[in-house]
């Protein structure tokens, strides 16, 4: 049995917001703070951009996550590898999962090693009423 499968699983929300409603949610955290509210402690993504959701939902994401989740690989090269697909292209995908928040690259040995550290993805895209 591997480290992940005895700790509970953790599930990434992604939110898709738009650019305002993203810049009120942080200030309407602290406000409950102040009121004695406990922080909200949920693993939180926020994208303000189609682009960015586009980026979180493409199937070139979710391969990737699923081979790293899977795999472990080492270094962008073994991802690339596993997913079947060029170091240049894997490396621009992986640059922009870590900017979004649905990877984290670790320096290890002189190479990035990409780490998925949740077991789910949940998005929220809200649908006008």
């Amino acid at each position: 049995m591997n480290e992940k499968e005895t700790e509970s699983e953790t599930t990434l929300h992604v939110k898709y917001m738009e650019p305002e409603a993203a810049l009120e949610q942080p200030l309407e955290g602290i406000k409950s703070m102040k009121e004695g509210d406990e922080p909200d402690e949920t693993p939180m993504v926020v994208v303000t951009t189609k682009e960015d959701l586009n980026k979180v939902t493409r199937d070139t994401t979710i391969d990737l996550i699923n081979a790293i989740a899977e795999h472990e690989p080492a270094s962008i090269r073994e991802t690339a590898r596993l997913v079947d697909r060029s170091p240049i292209d894997v490396k621009k995908n992986l640059d922009d999962m870590e900017r979004i928040g649905l990877i984290r690259l670790e320096e290890e040995g002189g190479a990035k090693r990409p780490v998925v550290w949740y077991d789910n993805l949940n998005l929220e895209v809200p649908v006008p009423a």
